[in-house]
């Protein structure tokens, strides 16, 4: 039995399922100070995971942190490091 021909057959031009460009958040390990781009999600919580470096799951934005705050933040023990929304 002969394999079925496609000859004159058009193919579909292959497009990428996502168009749009997905946005990519900045976040700073709030133990060593590492920095790691994360997609931004749909809801308000990113899932970063734990820092490479030094293996901290404790994250934030780059752009809501001043130099102040992470002198706090790195003089604090890591089980009192959280970040409260005003």
């Amino acid at each position: 039995m002969a394999d079925p021909s496609f000859e004159g057959r058009q193919q579909l031009p292959r497009t990428p399922i996502l168009t749009v460009p997905m946005e990519m958040l900045t976040l700073e390990c709030l133990r060593c100070g590492d920095t790691r781009d994360v997609p931004a999600s749909t809801n308000a919580r990113v899932h970063a995971g734990e820092c490479k470096r030094c293996e901290y799951v404790g994250w934030a934005l780059v752009a809501d942190l001043t130099e102040k705050l992470r002198r706090v933040l790195r003089e604090r023990p890591p089980e009192r490091r959280r970040l409260y929304a005003a």
